[in-house]
């Protein structure tokens, strides 16, 4: 005759060779609840208290509940280069914004042109520089090439933006001795604010580019204090980089030259929707190329 130790061996087999977990209402649950802590803490801190008090637990292979299934796909759609902009308040430095084609034809058109120093109504100083004319190849690859059709859209979160016609793109040098720009905030020129870029075309020079970040934000290797107790990001800005900004936030400026060149485009990327603060916009370098030439045939 089987006793019942033995009755209960067989019958745990069969249940294990069935796959059939026998019942244990209370281990189950202590173990359901740490396992679905950890994912959830894992996941989503926010959520964790509403969710883990208000929805039952129940061993389903159904989709996520609605509110963890938003959330992860709000995640998701979220471009790294996107989440970086927005976190550090508006403002981000992207390195190889152009490929090597681009870079030697635009390298190569605005080393031909003849620059002049800024207006002294420019928080800038002792810097020189020029407009591009608009049928310019340049011009082409910033409203058609890499930036547009690749940084631009991540940054945003769409490809709803496109190359300023109201604002000239505009190449500005540092090569006299203290060029430099104060620490400022770019002027808002568009509703909603544009996005201005800066691109560097050549730099052998020891001009240091600092931005104020948010509190909140981590400091890098190359990250300093504030006298207000912000973090500042320094850095020597590289051949076929960008800084892109969004007007009207961050704080910003570019240490005085001592030795050696710094060349770069400045340009604007709106929304296609945006509507222009007329009489807001300085231009630094008076007209382009094109225009001047114009002008003498006059």
């Amino acid at each position: 005759m089987m006793s019942s130790s033995d009755r209960y061996c067989n019958m745990n087999y069969k249940l294990k060779r069935e796959k059939i977990v026998p019942q244990q209402p209370a281990l189950l649950v202590r173990r359901a609840t740490a396992v679905t802590c950890f994912i959830l803490l894992s996941i989503d801190h926010h959520t964790v208290c509403s969710m883990a008090l208000s929805t039952p637990f129940t061993r389903s292979r159904n989709r996520p509940t609605k509110l963890f299934a938003s959330s992860w796909q709000h995640y998701q759609k979220k471009d790294p280069l996107q989440h970086n902009f927005e976190r550090d308040g508006g403002i981000l430095y992207k390195t190889s914004v152009f490929t090597p084609k681009e870079l030697t034809i635009i390298q190569e058109e605005v080393g031909k042109m003849i620059t002049k120093d800024e207006t002294s109504s420019s928080v800038a100083r002792n810097r020189s520089g020029a407009v591009l004319p608009s049928d310019s190849d340049t011009i082409r690859i910033l409203r058609e090439g890499s930036l547009i059709t690749t940084v631009i859209p991540k940054l945003v979160g769409s490809s709803s933006y496109a190359l300023s016609t109201e604002v000239p793109v505009e190449l500005r040098v540092y090569e006299k001795q203290g060029a430099g720009m104060d620490w400022h905030v770019d002027d808002v020129l568009f509703d909603p604010p544009q996005l201005e870029v800066v691109i560097t075309l050549e730099n052998t020079s020891d001009c240091q580019t600092m931005w104020k970040k948010l509190q909140h934000s981590d400091g890098g290797e190359d990250s300093t204090s504030g006298s207000d107790g912000s973090s500042i990001e320094v850095v020597e800005t590289d051949v076929n980089s960008a800084l892109i900004l969004r007007a009207g936030g961050v704080s910003h400026c570019v240490s005085s030259l001592k030795r050696g060149r710094r060349a770069i485009l400045k340009c604007v990327y709106v929304d296609k929707e945006a509507v222009f603060r007329k009489g807001e916009m300085v231009t630094q370098f008076g007209s382009s190329i094109k225009m001047r030439k114009k002008s003498k045939k006059r």
